[in-house]
C-alpha cells in the first residue's frame, strides 16, 4: 500500500523546490550583474585607449600639439576653430561622440597639460584622461573607482 503525502507535505516540498530555484536564480543574477559592471569598465578602458590613439594621430598631424583643455576632446571629431590649430587636421580621430564618453554616458575628464608626474610638482603628463567610474564622483572603490590614463593599474577591470 503506497503512502500518500498530506497536502501540507506536498506544499512544503514545492516551497523547498521554489526556494532552491529562487536561490540559484539570485546567484546567477548577481554573477551577471558583476559581469555587466565589469563590461562597463572594460568599455570605458577601451574608449580611453582609443582616445589615446586618436591623440597620438592628432599630435602627428598637428606638428606635435595636443588639443588644449579649452578645445577639449571634441578636437578629435572636428577641427578646432580657435588656436592653436593643427597644421594638417585629418580627423576625425575617434568614432563619433559616444567614443568621447565613458560607458555610463559621461564625458571623460581631459586636462592638457596633465597631472604632475609622481614624485614631481613641476613635471606634468602631456595630458590626463579619466572617468569617475560607475558613481560619477571622484575617488571610489570597486566599480566606483576612477579609471585614469596616467595610472594603468586603474584600467584593470
Amino acid at each position: 500500500m503506497a503512502s500518500e503525502k498530506s497536502p501540507g507535505a506536498k506544499l512544503l516540498e514545492l516551497f523547498v523546490i521554489f526556494a532552491m530555484v529562487l536561490g540559484v536564480a539570485l546567484l546567477l543574477l548577481r554573477k551577471w550583474e558583476g559581469r555587466s559592471e565589469n563590461k562597463q569598465r572594460r568599455v570605458t578602458v577601451n574608449r580611453i585607449l582609443a582616445i589615446e590613439a586618436g591623440l597620438a594621430k592628432y599630435m602627428i598631424d598637428s606638428g606635435g600639439l595636443l588639443p588644449t583643455a579649452e578645445q577639449g576632446l571634441a578636437a578629435l571629431l572636428r577641427e578646432p576653430a580657435s588656436g592653436p590649430r593643427p597644421v594638417s587636421w585629418r580627423g576625425p580621430y575617434v568614432d563619433g561622440e559616444e567614443a568621447l564618453e565613458d560607458a555610463w554616458g559621461r564625458d571623460f575628464q581631459y586636462f592638457c597639460p596633465g597631472k604632475p608626474i609622481k614624485g614631481h610638482t613641476d613635471i606634468h603628463q602631456p595630458y590626463s584622461l579619466s572617468s569617475y567610474g560607475a558613481d560619477g564622483a571622484e575617488g571610489g572603490e570597486a566599480m566606483d573607482r576612477d579609471i585614469c590614463s596616467w595610472k594603468r593599474t586603474t584600467m584593470i577591470p
